[in-house]
């Protein structure tokens, strides 16, 4: 499930403690520049970046993000793991819908499927 929608920019998956009756308490190491690692996949439209609590750069769980424009900026920053090379027009109907003001969207959207290659 998304939990933010920012238009231009990128969609937030939901924590899976959202939704669970646990907790997910295994981390993953921060593979950014910023942090230490050299990680060469630059962070343009359809790139999937964990995403971490402020200043805390190992502390990512299960939430991610999926960059919907090219943000050379954000390289060094974030941990790109994964590009979505498929159906990235559906990233634009996902942004196309009702988000409120803190931009979390008005209905629930949820990934029933994804496939990995």
């Amino acid at each position: 499930e998304f939990a933010k929608i920012n238009p231009g920019h990128s969609l937030v998956s939901s924590d899976i403690t959202v939704h669970s009756s646990g907790e997910c308490k295994e981390t993953v190491t921060g593979e950014f520049y910023k942090n230490g690692f050299s990680n060469e996949l630059p962070i343009t439209r359809g790139t999937l970046c964990f995403t971490y609590l402020p200043g805390e750069y190992n502390s990512a769980k299960a939430q991610f993000m999926i960059v919907l424009a090219d943000d050379l900026g954000l390289d060094g920053e974030y941990a790109p793991f994964a590009r979505i090379v498929e159906n990235s027009g559906a990233f634009d109907e996902i942004v196309s819908t009702a988000i409120n003001a803190d931009h979390t969207p008005v209905s629930p959207i949820v990934m029933k499927n994804v496939y990995v290659k």
